[in-house]
């Protein structure tokens, strides 16, 4: 658990295993060995990459899936979304539009209440 969370991490971060080896003053390899399993960090260590990345420890070692450092960005949301509507098929596509129409007509009908 906490070598996946590691790694997604790291790639949304955009930092390889060489610079985060180098934030943290070990070797590319060790970085490698924890986001495979084979070992862990230290509890100090761990709670540095927390810090580092603006999690809390349970995140990384998969006690909670709430991430801390989500922060709303409506354009890289927007972009997520169209990417994830190219890979869809028309008739995917007009359940999804279906389904935001419905959702955008509930909330008015919710908010006049």
């Amino acid at each position: 658990m906490f070598g996946n969370n590691l790694k997604n991490l790291r790639n949304e971060a955009q930092v390889n295993q060489k610079a985060l080896a180098s934030q943290f003053r070990v070797t590319q390899a060790t970085i490698s060995s924890w986001e495979n399993g084979r070992t862990a960090p230290s509890f100090e260590q761990l709670i540095q990459i927390a810090d580092y990345f603006d999690v809390s420890v349970d995140y990384l070692i998969g006690r909670t899936n709430i991430d801390n450092n989500y922060v709303y960005n409506p354009q890289k949301d927007i972009a997520d979304i169209l990417e994830l509507l190219q890979q869809t098929d028309n008739r995917e596509r007009e359940v999804i539009y279906r389904l935001l129409k419905e959702y955008a007509k509930t909330k008015k009908i919710m908010a006049k209440e």
